[in-house]
């Protein structure tokens, strides 16, 4: 199988810019880096004998759709009795991208190798390779249905009415095999929905697309070249962006120029004009958490923290007759970002959200630094009752005689029977947030309830505000992002694959934490008082991040 080179034909196909001028479609133009990335990531899927599957977030008028629509279109003649169909958010949208096909076709230099049996303002076919290229609505409910597929654009999905309803019925009408094509794009549209379902299970590998985000300023003409704007003009955030991605003043004076077309609205330029694809979903109004703290307090392995790359190993952590060993295995369900201290100068909290039965929900643990208020350890996955609780106790005792705490709600009173009866010495006890912290209850555990819910997340969302928690697993960030207000009061995630097991666990090792005794900060640096950020003091000095 030779390997599919899309660039040479994709340049003999003429498009309309956006002064009006026509002109060929090239790699060397550098307004075409987003194309490039695309077009790099088709070869590459149908090169290693895949069927092509890519689902794109982007910000406006970077030119996906005009190469997804070139690709679409060769695709008709690259191989023969292909079918191509084109879906957009309604009527008007489709027939603009049909344009663009009939454009490329009526000033195509092959064209008078090839006869059309089949040409109207929806449809294109022809008689030499019997392929057919066409647009529909995604109003329509009956798209797909009958008829094979070889090459799908699904184009602005996240705007659909009932892509819940459609894209499943569209994804049976194509062979899931090598020289099939389904191209997913769209701007965002909040939290939730079929758009947003399908981004994270790219994101969290789970789902057979590549993920693909292009930011706003990487294009070439989003920028004001003769800006009067200074450096002292800026303001903090604006200077922070500059520092973190490394715009420039022109990149910021064309910012400052679309927020103001936009009414002064920020969020919906975030939405329109993404910076990171966490960004781009940040301006639905419904989020529980801030997601601009929550993308400040999240520092994924790679990123650096406190003069210290993150690391991060993953395995499973072994009980040899007493001595507990952890054993490095990729496909293991304990994630550990921080080895315990050595020198057993820092406590930690063991949390656990359980899960009902073996095959529901997964359970989660999270281990929480109790000084630094930093994630050192995630694990996810299910396990038994009894399982669990010898999970929760072996992370107790390595992490340095930890305070753990379970979930009662559910099966997690079933976990707290078996702590019990393993005579784990340091298991939280009941406080009510209407008493005196240091009153202990009579039972152990956590209940969630409609008192003691509001109580954690609104003390999440504290920490969270203040930049005072430490995020390091990525399946914690994500499902803090996608945790919305469900009907303006009720919380959980939006998606509706989702699952909150990652945010309770968090919640209740948070709470476990500033209800216990305050960590002796004397003992641990000499000082009362916990060192400054980047003061080179204390955890910069640590050594023992988990690094694979």
């Amino acid at each position: 199988m030779s390997n599919l080179r899309l660039w040479p034909w994709m340049t003999r196909l003429t498009i309309k810019d956006k002064d009006s001028k026509l002109r060929c479609l090239s790699p060397d133009d550098p307004f075409a880096w987003a194309q490039r990335e695309f077009i790099n990531e088709v070869e590459y899927q149908h090169n290693q004998g895949k069927p092509i599957r890519i689902i794109v977030l982007k910000g406006r008028q970077l030119g996906i759709s005009t190469i997804t629509e070139g690709l679409l279109f060769l695709w008709c003649f690259m191989f023969p009795g292909s079918n191509s169909l084109v879906m957009s958010k309604d009527r008007e949208g489709s027939e603009n991208l049909f344009e663009m096909t009939k454009l490329m076709w009526d000033l195509w230099p092959y064209r008078s190798l090839f006869t059309t049996t089949r040409s109207s303002t929806r449809r294109l076919s022809w008689a030499e390779t019997l392929s057919n290229f066409r647009v529909e609505s995604a109003k329509g409910r009956e798209v797909g249905r009958g008829s094979t597929l070889q090459a799908v654009h699904a184009s602005e999905v996240a705007f659909w009415d009932n892509a819940e309803d459609l894209m499943p019925s569209l994804m049976n009408a194509i062979p899931n095999r090598h020289g099939t094509i389904v191209i997913l794009e769209s701007t965002a549209n909040g939290v939730g929905g079929f758009f947003y379902d399908e981004w994270m299970k790219a994101v969290r590998g789970e789902s057979e697309y590549t993920a693909l985000f292009f930011p706003w300023f990487k294009h070439y003409d989003y920028k004001i070249r003769r800006t009067t704007l200074t450096k002292e003009q800026c303001t903090p955030k604006e200077k922070d962006m500059a520092e973190r991605y490394g715009l420039t003043l022109g990149q910021l004076a064309w910012r400052r120029r679309q927020i103001r077309l936009m009414n002064g609205d920020e969020d919906m330029f975030a939405q329109e004009y993404p910076c990171t694809w966490m960004e781009a979903f940040l301006s639905t109004g419904d989020n529980v958490f801030p997601l601009e703290a929550l993308s400040d307090c999240y520092l994924p392995p790679g990123d650096e923290y406190m003069g210290k790359v993150v690391g991060m190993s993953r395995g499973f952590l072994i009980n040899d007759n007493g001595q507990l060993r952890f054993m490095k295995d990729f496909s293991g369900n304990l994630k550990v970002f921080k080895m315990p201290d050595p020198k057993k100068r820092y406590k930690y909290v063991v949390a656990a959200d359980p899960s009902r039965t073996t095959t529901g929900d997964p359970c989660c643990i999270q281990v929480l630094n109790r000084t630094t208020m930093e994630q050192v350890a995630v694990w996810h996955g299910h396990l038994t009752t009894d399982d669990l609780a010898e999970q929760i106790a072996n992370l107790g005792y390595w992490y340095n005689n930890a305070t753990v705490n379970v979930e009662i709600n559910g099966g997690g009173a079933g976990v707290i029977a078996v702590l019990i009866h393993m005579k784990y010495p340091w298991i939280w006890k009941w406080r009510r947030p209407d008493r005196p912290l240091n009153r202990l209850g009579n039972v152990f555990g956590w209940s969630t309830n409609m008192m003691t819910k509001p109580w954690g997340i609104g003390q999440m969302q504290h920490y969270l505000t203040k930049r005072s928690l430490i995020i390091h697993d990525d399946r914690t960030f994500n499902e803090m992002m996608e945790y919305t207000l469900l009907d303006g009061v009720e919380m959980g995630p939006a998606s509706s694959s989702g699952t909150d097991d990652t945010v309770m666990a968090l919640m209740i090792a948070l709470m476990t934490n500033i209800t216990e005794e305050a960590p002796n900060m004397a003992e641990i640096y000499g000082f009362d008082e916990r060192p400054a950020v980047g003061s080179g003091t204390g955890y910069a000095d640590q050594e023992y991040h988990a690094l694979d």
